[in-house]
């Protein structure tokens, strides 16, 4: 299957999934379906560990600081698809548009964008509406231009020998670009 806003090596890495998991309950109404969402541990562990992975994934192919814009649309996208295809598309975007469900799955801080957020989403339940495997396609959703909105200021960097530190901040107070030097060598 080719998508059109990906490029062509982009998209020799999106593989259709396996079906999505079968539900052990009868189908209820979404709204009703929010509150397991929110509370569902093992879902907010699948989702740490995927961005784990991406951040590492991201450094090792740019070998450059991970910026926070970039994991956390990939989140966005990455969770959007999985919960799609655990709960459903109409479940997962009610719970998408809940300041718990982006705080404690994708990690955000509390003055995010909620429709930059949104429209994330909507990616990765459209990937999970066409059947993509949910890493493979919100990592190269997050790699392809214009396929994620990236227009978050940077906030926080990552790195694997340093975790998470703030952005570099210019004397006037504006945020600067990370360099590849982690911030305990540029401290020296």
């Amino acid at each position: 299957m080719e998508l059109d806003h990906f490029s062509a090596k982009e998209n020799d890495l999106i593989k259709k999934s396996p079906p999505p998991p079968t539900k052990t309950a009868e189908p209820t109404h979404p709204l009703q379906e929010v509150a397991q969402v929110l509370g569902n541990r093992a879902f907010g562990a699948l989702v740490s560990d995927a961005v784990k992975r991406f951040q590492f994934w991201y450094f090792n192919r740019t070998n450059a600081p991970v910026p926070d814009t970039i994991w956390e649309a990939y989140a966005n996208c990455f969770t959007a698809c999985s919960g799609a295809k655990i709960w459903d598309p109409a479940t997962i975007g009610l719970a998408g548009r809940t300041r718990e469900f982006r705080r404690n799955f994708v990690g955000e801080r509390s003055e995010a964008n909620l429709q930059r957020d949104v429209d994330n989403q909507a990616v990765g339940r459209s990937f999970a509406l066409r059947q993509l495997e949910c890493d493979e396609a919100s990592r190269a959703a997050a790699v392809t231009p214009g396929a994620l909105d990236l227009s978050a200021p940077v906030r926080h960097y990552w790195t694997p020998s340093d975790g998470v530190y703030a952005a570099p901040v210019s004397r006037a107070g504006s945020r600067l670009p990370a360099t590849t030097a982690s911030p305990r060598k540029r401290q020296d």
